[in-house]
């Protein structure tokens, strides 16, 4: 299904760059009497993927997705997970993932709530961050701990270190994100915890 209008017409549903790549069950009425089922796997459109050929890896993916899909094949992706759980493993991180400025950086950040009139509620537990480079074991996708209680950043020095170092780095990049307006206003907070808010403008 190829760009937003194709999108809809399959799931009812618009913005195809939040369900890019992702197989979706469909039943869609073609008149009075026919009816199509099946599966669908709904990508940007050529033209929309000419004028902006940052997307080409994404678009590229969706069609190797879809292919495998028509061959009966396994699309489960494949993740080699990362733990971050010193500095120099996070410089090592930030090091890769700067290599190709060009990539687009996927990111997700798992939180306890997001309460800004309760003081000291919202903790910002971990964060996946992801260029989309694979190895032999699957998608490289890195997992830094932050303010979790099990974190070995939380209440030491190193912490506003991390934070720093992440936040420079993902408030610079181009992002990918699903929740995109949420997770940025909760890294947004992490940095006003840490007092280096005033480095970055949130649009």
């Amino acid at each position: 299904a190829l760009g937003n209008f194709a999108y809809r017409f399959f799931s009812g549903r618009s913005g195809v760059g939040g369900g890019r790549g992702q197989p979706i069950q469909a039943k869609v009425k073609l008149d009075k009497q026919r009816i199509w089922e099946g599966v669908a796997v709904p990508t940007y459109s050529p033209d929309y993927v000419l004028m902006y050929p940052a997307l080409i890896p994404a678009f590229e993916a969706d069609l190797v997705k879809f292919g495998r899909i028509l061959r009966g094949e396994d699309i489960s992706p494949k993740i080699h997970r990362i733990d971050i759980l010193t500095l120099e493993q996070l410089d090592l991180m930030l090091e890769n993932l700067a290599q190709k400025p060009d990539r687009l950086i996927t990111f997700d950040v798992e939180t306890r709530g997001f309460v800004d009139y309760k003081p000291g509620w919202s903790k910002m537990w971990c964060l996946g961050i992801t260029a989309g480079e694979k190895d032999d074991q699957g998608i490289i996708v890195y997992e830094v701990p932050l303010e979790h209680d099990d974190s070995p950043f939380v209440n030491t020095p190193e912490m506003q270190i991390v934070v720093e170092k992440i936040c420079d780095f993902i408030f610079s990049a181009r992002l990918n994100n699903q929740n995109i307006k949420f997770d940025i206003r909760h890294l947004y907070r992490l940095a006003e915890r840490h007092g280096i808010s005033n480095r970055y403008q949130l649009v």
